[in-house]
């Protein structure tokens, strides 16, 4: 089960999808985190500066009052030194609200001058460090827990004079229970919620792989039902775009290769045995005749002499049959080297010459000089061979024989052409395979394997070149041979 595609695939969904909500559960915990203290940090930079306008710059010493009023504001009233109501330089207002917890004064020593009621007997001293900064001028926001239950968020807050200079330093606060009541309500709901959306996921994500991977189960139930008495068996395509669709698209036609090529090698078994039953047959009966009584020397020559042409058509097949192993494993090596073709074919038509004679068949060639090839020699002469002599053994008497060697743009092409009975259509698709006759008692009357047009094709393909046929049923033949240059 923990090796299966399916427990694989819900695991890493699974991982994927718990890292995509924890980040995203994350970034929206600190993001609502950021917009309530920036919410607070905006009420107490507000609060600072009201208290800020209240204090006279150009009299530090009037220190405001204030207390909470029973709606959770501060009301700030100044005190201090009299001075005229209509003097200009006292620009500040009698009473402002301020949202905030508490205030706190600080004068330039860092001793506290003003405090909220609020704070009862309670003090926050500003660090020594801190307080440098005050005075240099920047305002600064701190987090201070004062006990297990109290934390507070508070501005430090510099007032400046006319001139830059610090006065006074201004403190206000708030408490933020209210804050992390909202953020632990927050993550109570990330916690409930994250996991039940993994769990949820996770049962679809379950309930996805199996819809997903049902197709490949099928497909593994069906390919241990194909088997070698069962090859017409194939996969059922339910849609032909998507990946498992063109998987079963590939796999049906693998299966249908598998089908074709054990169809070929049964017939191929078949046929070798047939034709090395025959000759074998032939051998034991005429062996057995001669034995039967005694002979003249002449009778036991016949029957010899008849022994050999079977004995020799037996080498033949077996030769050819041991060529097609080879070639079928990769074992039938090229001599690869630049040959002169054109001298290949004029050597080759020399040397079939002899065998037109005995039908009287007029040979004819057209040969283009000074062609160079790459190839292996003594394979392009054996398809020149088999070919040529087929075109004599399936002649009619008096027929023509033509060989057409010429140059083309990027290979040599090759046309040999006979007048001979032809290949009736039906037939031309079938003639490279291997034991395939058009007429099986003619052409063991003429001594053919029915391996050597395979042998021809297999040769001329390992040369990276093409053979077709043309045939006309009673009129000839012509295979066309194109091999490259290079």
């Amino acid at each position: 089960m923990f090796k299966s595609i399916k427990f694989k695939l819900i695991l890493w969904y699974f991982i994927v999808l718990t890292l995509i909500l924890a980040t995203f559960s994350l970034l929206l915990y600190f993001s609502y985190r950021y917009n309530l203290y920036s919410r607070i940090d905006g009420s107490l930079q507000s609060g600072a500066e009201a208290v800020a306008s209240l204090i006279n710059i150009q009299k530090p010493d009037l220190i405001v009052h204030f207390n909470f009023t029973e709606s959770g504001y501060l009301n700030i009233d100044r005190i201090g030194i009299n001075y005229p109501a209509n003097n200009p330089l006292y620009p500040f207002i009698d009473q402002a609200r301020v949202y905030g917890q508490f205030i706190q004064i600080i004068d330039l020593k860092g001793n506290i001058v003003k405090k909220s009621s609020n704070l009862g007997d309670k003090i926050i001293y500003l660090r020594e460090d801190l307080l440098g900064e005050a005075l240099k001028g920047n305002l600064f926001f701190q987090t201070l827990r004062l006990d297990q239950n109290i934390t507070i968020r508070f501005l430090t807050y510099p007032v400046k004079d006319w001139q830059g200079n610090v006065i006074y330093i201004i403190q206000v606060g708030t408490l933020l229970n209210e804050v992390q009541a909202s953020l632990e309500k927050f993550s109570l709901g990330l916690m409930v919620t994250v996991p039940a959306t993994l769990l949820l996921a996770l049962l679809g994500g379950f309930i996805m792989a199996g819809r997903v991977l049902k197709p490949i189960e099928e497909i593994n139930t069906t390919a241990k039902k194909i088997n070698a008495e069962n090859l017409a068996q194939r996969l059922h395509i339910n849609n032909s775009e998507d990946e498992i669709g063109k998987l079963q698209i590939t796999l049906n036609q693998m299966f249908d290769r598998l089908e074709n090529a054990f169809s070929a090698q049964k017939r191929f078994t078949a046929d070798a045995s047939h034709e090395l039953r025959t000759p074998l047959t032939v051998l034991k009966g005429e062996i057995e005749i001669a034995l039967k009584k005694n002979r003249s020397p002449e009778e036991y020559k016949e029957v010899l002499e008849s022994s050999m042409e079977e004995v020799d058509r037996l080498t033949n097949i077996v030769k050819d049959l041991l060529f097609l192993a080879k070639a079928d494993n990769g074992k039938a090596l090229l001599n690869i080297e630049e040959i002169q073709l054109d001298t290949i074919c004029e050597d080759t038509t020399k040397q079939i010459e002899f065998l037109g004679r005995e039908k009287k068949i007029h040979i004819e060639t057209h040969i283009d000089r000074d062609i160079k090839i790459k190839g292996d020699a003594d394979k392009i002469k054996q398809v020149l061979f088999n070919l040529l002599d087929n075109g004599i053994k399936y002649n009619k008497e008096n027929g023509k024989l033509s060989l057409m060697v010429t140059k083309k743009e990027n290979y040599a092409e090759i046309k040999i052409s006979d007048t001979g009975i032809g290949i009736s259509s039906e037939d031309i698709p079938h003639i490279f395979e291997r034991f395939y006759r058009v007429d099986r008692a003619r052409t063991r009357e003429i001594g053919g394997s029915g391996l050597g047009l395979a042998i021809v094709k297999w040769i001329i393909e390992a040369h990276k070149g093409t053979i077709t046929v043309t045939s006309v049923k009673s009129e000839g033949t012509t295979f066309t041979l194109l091999l490259p240059y290079k």
